[in-house]
């Protein structure tokens, strides 16, 4: 008899040579509580029993069996269960599957962004259901977010968002949380704005303090994102023996890519140059890296622009080749990204003097 109920101190299980005393001490137990406590003993029904009799056939006339009716109550059981969960819990859930995720090799900061999502999806969905949220709830919310000083959010912002929403309740289809994804076909709708690429005197002053004594080991680094368009995590991730000297190509593995593929970097010649001067027994990326990045910055007296090392390679290679196909290809993208973004017009004849900036000439 199990004995493991809210409310009792006993013994959590007895055994009894017989069902006659089992049900004695059972009904001895009952009385220890008040007749409001939700406390019933069933009489066990018999296989063959006529009650029993009596279910299969009603069952029967409709062409089921008891065993259907066992599976259909469960499986009726495990809903109402689902429907009980919590946006904010099933969140949680998420971000630890995420984090102890061990197949798919996630960053750390990938991992910190999907806890920092998980906690921003319970504030903006609070005391809120999986089952209840709806296309319409959904897209109320995301066209309604405000900063902390409740001012509308920027376009990208909300698309990010609810690119978020998306891969959360995409996982919550694949865990059976919910049938379907309410979010599906719900977009956000964003200007496309021409990255930011630096000048040619930019260009020269970032390599100019590069080759400081207090920079220099930021030198791969910085020559990478300008001669080889590489996106910052990708170059941080970089060992010499990624390179292969004597085809003057760079591999990187599908593990240290923002796609999850691999590709080959050709080696320009002015990036050779850069890279001979880095010394070839140290690490390829400086221990404090973002301590020393953030020193460089500072130094530079000029603006820094999020991925405008990548964004400048891509803006001057085309002044030169003007072949978007082959530059999807060197930077990882697909050619419709490439022309979506890269049409800042530069002339031949700036490219080309952007080629020509080895470390003599800076």
């Amino acid at each position: 008899m199990d004995c493991r109920r809210e409310g009792w101190t006993g013994r959590p299980r007895i055994s009894f040579s017989n069902k006659a005393e089992a049900l004695e001490k059972a009904r001895q137990i009952g009385k220890l509580f008040p007749p409001s406590t939700p406390w019933k003993l069933h009489e066990p029904v018999l296989v063959n029993s006529p009650e029993m009799q009596s279910w299969e056939r009603r069952l029967a006339e409709h062409g089921k069996t008891v065993k259907d009716a066992v599976v259909h109550f469960i499986h009726h059981l495990s809903s109402e269960t689902q429907d009980r969960v919590s946006v904010e819990t099933a969140a949680l859930r998420w971000s630890h599957y995420v984090e102890s995720d061990t197949k798919k090799s996630n960053r750390p900061r990938t991992i910190q962004e999907i806890r920092t999502v998980a906690v921003r999806l319970g504030q903006l969905f609070p005391d809120t259901s999986l089952s209840s949220l709806s296309r319409k709830s959904i897209d109320a919310v995301i066209s309604n977010l405000r900063t902390q000083q409740g001012k509308p959010v920027s376009p990208q912002t909300r698309r990010n968002t609810l690119t978020k929403l998306k891969q959360f309740l995409n996982w919550c289809v694949s865990e059976e949380l919910v049938s379907t994804n309410p979010a599906k076909t719900l977009s956000v709708s964003v200007e496309c704005r021409v990255p930011e690429v630096y000048t040619l005197d930019e260009v020269h002053r970032l390599l100019e303090v590069v080759q400081h004594e207090a920079h220099r080991s930021l030198m791969a680094y910085v020559t990478l994102g300008l001669f080889a368009g590489l996106r910052p995590t990708e170059a941080q991730r970089l060992t010499w023996n990624d390179f292969h000297w004597d085809h003057s190509v760079l591999s990187i593995s599908p593990d240290r890519t923002k796609v999850k593929r691999a590709r080959l970097v050709e080696l320009h010649s002015v990036l050779l140059d850069w890279l001979n001067r880095v010394p070839r027994d140290r690490p390829l990326i400086p221990v404090g890296f973002s301590r020393r990045l953030k020193s460089y910055q500072r130094c530079l007296e000029i603006r820094w622009i999020p991925d405008g090392l990548r964004h400048s390679f891509a803006t001057y290679w085309l002044g030169v080749h003007q072949n978007r196909n082959r530059l999807a290809e060197l930077m990882g993208n697909s050619p419709a990204i490439i022309g979506r973004h890269y049409l800042k017009p530069v002339s031949r004849s700036e490219a080309q003097r952007f080629w020509l900036m080895t470390p003599p000439t800076v």
